[in-house]
């Protein structure tokens, strides 16, 4: 889970920066981003998607899931 240091909603640039500070976070975990698609990041088989307000973590096993959901 994520906290964030000050609220951005309602602001004109709140869904770049959180974009911006999501990716990081993702990084720093030890995902990689596709080229292609905007926002899928991967780790292995496991994958994370993030549409605006909605995200999706998808991979072959449960326990694969959550392993990278509790980094």
């Amino acid at each position: 889970m994520l906290k964030l240091k000050k609220n951005i909603y309602g602001q004109k640039q709140a869904g770049r920066v959180w974009y911006e500070h999501l990716k990081v976070v993702m990084k720093d975990i030890g995902f990689t981003t596709l080229k292609i698609v905007k926002f899928v990041v991967y780790k292995g088989t496991a994958m994370f998607l993030c549409y605006v307000n909605d995200s999706i973590f998808a991979g072959q096993s449960k326990e694969e899931i959550n392993d990278a959901i509790e980094q």
